[in-house]
């Protein structure tokens, strides 16, 4: 995931914000309680949404406490205690960064190359744990990864078969909710963030990949040898328009309780707003080190 599901902050009501952001530090502490300190740093708000998700729609009840942390060493924060949906999240954290590692060393050279293999190597410990704790997650993100990059080794240019690819990564966060009444609109739900999240992702990376080379659907379908023109830049506005409507469909029926209005803030108005950002050339999204990866990492 790349740093472009976040809320839209200034539509949200001031509780709403609060309970967001005691979560992104309930997540926080449950990484460094459950895998050590250096996987904190590791932390984005994309990881963040899905645990609101899963703490909604698990019906998971929302205890907090105060504390401090070096974010925040003199004044105490309201924190998120942990919860199975935050244990999930940052279970889900190590094993997605730590394939986006792996997959840095298949793609760099030299250098680069050489640090991404000792980032793997300090990794390994805390994947291996999340593995152990999330094994059909880490066959998920095994088999759609590998797809990912056989399309990528083909280089081709099916922009839907590869958003497909990766949103299934995605969706397989659903397997855990034993309700199919629940579990059924989630996978819907995440499938439809993650195809947006790819597709979002790949528009606003055509320009810096038609500079290195590297792997673009969206270059390849249309031939690109300049940035989008304005036909193509609407078809693809258009087609992430379709994707967080089929995830706005699917929120229509879950019931989330008190995350229900962050879910909805990021649903309708987060996502358009990065969407007409990255239309406009403007959009830079958080937690994303976008120099030197090629489009189809994690």
């Amino acid at each position: 995931m790349f740093g472009y599901i976040r809320p839209y902050k200034p539509e949200l009501k001031v509780w709403e914000y609060e309970l967001f952001r005691a979560a992104y530090c309930g997540l926080c502490h449950t990484l460094g309680s459950r895998y050590g300190f250096f996987w904190r740093f590791l932390l984005n708000y994309d990881f963040c949404y899905l645990a609101v998700l899963l703490s909604g729609a698990g019906k998971q009840p929302c205890d907090f406490c105060d504390r401090r942390c070096v974010a925040s060493p003199f004044r105490r924060r309201r924190v998120l205690k942990t919860t199975p949906a935050l244990e999930y999240s940052a279970d889900a954290t190590v094993l997605l960064t730590y394939y986006k590692v792996r997959d840095g060393i298949r793609d760099e050279r030299g250098a680069k190359k050489l640090a991404m293999r000792l980032l793997a190597r300090l990794m390994r410990r805390g994947f291996r744990r999340a593995a152990t704790f999330r094994p059909a997650l880490d066959g998920a993100v095994r088999e759609n990864m590998a797809a990912l990059d056989a399309l990528e080794d083909s280089r081709c240019p099916s922009l839907d078969r590869a958003a497909d690819t990766f949103a299934k990564i995605l969706a397989a966060a659903a397997a855990d909710i034993p309700s199919p009444q629940v579990s059924r609109p989630l996978r819907e739900l995440l499938y439809h963030t993650g195809r947006w999240v790819y597709i979002a992702d790949a528009w606003n990376d055509v320009e810096d990949d038609l500079q290195s080379g590297s792997y673009n659907p969206i270059i390849l379908r249309h031939s690109l040898t300049a940035p989008p023109g304005r036909e193509e830049g609407e078809a693809l506005y258009d087609t992430l328009e379709l994707s967080a409507a089929a995830a706005a469909d699917a929120f229509s029926l879950m019931q989330l309780g008190s995350f229900s209005g962050i879910v909805g803030n990021v649903l309708y108005l987060g996502m358009p707003a990065a969407a007409k950002q990255i239309r406009s050339g403007g959009y830079q999204p958080l937690n994303a080190h976008k120099r030197g990866r090629k489009h189809g990492s994690l």
